[in-house]
């Protein structure tokens, strides 16, 4: 009787366990079948969602390309009055067709600008990473921004390294744009008779760019937002010097595409964006 028992208990014990097991199995069914049900719907809406960005990119591009055309006839209309190729013009009218002219003309950036934006953000840009030495291309770049910084009564100042560095691989039609904007801002944006300090150098592995103005400075919250798209579109500062407010939103996305990393330090005695990049870059575009 005793042993009967005993067998008796662990029967029970034992049918217990299999109907835990089946709950268990049971629950877990049910779980798997609402992951599965829950990954569908995500993958339906990652679908949607590419869909969107690629409707959105094909919509941006056709109002661009669309835009830049008239904008291109308006802009040689407006240069052959200005030049006086079909009568004279007062001077009232002169400074009317200048200003603008120059509307025109930042109308023409803000275009490309959003065209070259929505080819880095959906991939379409593609990038060609040979050895470049990066100083040269700091000094050309230089040499082509010389008159805006004569027109402006700025001087700008190289710290050229004393030895050749080694050479980099970069993409350089990318890189200049980097450089362009970056030196371009610190011209338009130091006050006449400024500075604006550009140097290169090496720090092990790593190569350091840096440009470096004692113009008017950003705020705190402008520095938090100032790589952000059109960050600074609705301030007095943009319409004072001109731009999009697309510029550094661009250098960012191609530093980042460079392994590298942008830094910005502030005051009110000007600002610094220091660009860091890794001299052994293998990725290929």
């Amino acid at each position: 009787n005793a042993r009967d028992q005993l067998l008796l208990e662990q029967i029970r014990k034992e049918n217990d366990h299999v109907k835990r097991l089946e709950e268990l199995t049971h629950e877990f069914d049910q779980s798997a079948k609402l992951l599965v049900r829950r990954d569908l719907q995500l993958s339906g809406a990652n679908e949607k969602l590419t869909q969107l960005d690629k409707m959105k990119s094909e919509i941006i591009s056709i109002v661009a390309h669309q835009l830049r055309t008239p904008l291109s006839a308006i802009k040689w209309t407006l240069k052959i009055l200005i030049d006086e190729d079909v009568g004279k013009i007062t001077p009232e009218q002169r400074d009317l067709l200048e200003k603008g002219f120059e509307s025109n003309e930042r109308m023409i950036g803000l275009v490309n600008d959003v065209l070259a934006v929505d080819r880095l953000e959906s991939g379409k840009l593609k990038y060609e990473f040979v050895p470049v030495q990066f100083e040269e291309l700091v000094q050309d770049m230089i040499h082509d921004l010389l008159p805006l910084a004569t027109q402006n009564t700025v001087r700008v100042e190289f710290s050229s390294p004393e030895q050749l560095l080694p050479k980099i691989k970069i993409d350089p039609d990318k890189m200049h744009d980097v450089l362009q904007n970056l030196i371009d801002n610190a011209i338009k944006y130091t006050k006449p008779g400024g500075t604006v300090s550009v140097g290169v150098a090496m720090d092990g592995s790593m190569l350091h760019f840096w440009v470096k103005d004692n113009g008017i400075g950003v705020t705190s919250e402008q520095k938090s937002r100032i790589f952000e798209a059109f960050s600074q579109a609705d301030t007095s500062i943009t319409r004072k010097y001109g731009g999009t407010g697309l510029g550094l939103t661009i250098v960012h996305r191609i530093i980042d595409q460079h392994d590298g990393h942008i830094e910005v330090e502030t005051s009110d005695r000007g600002t610094t964006f220091t660009v860091t990049l890794p001299v052994a870059y293998e990725k290929q575009g």
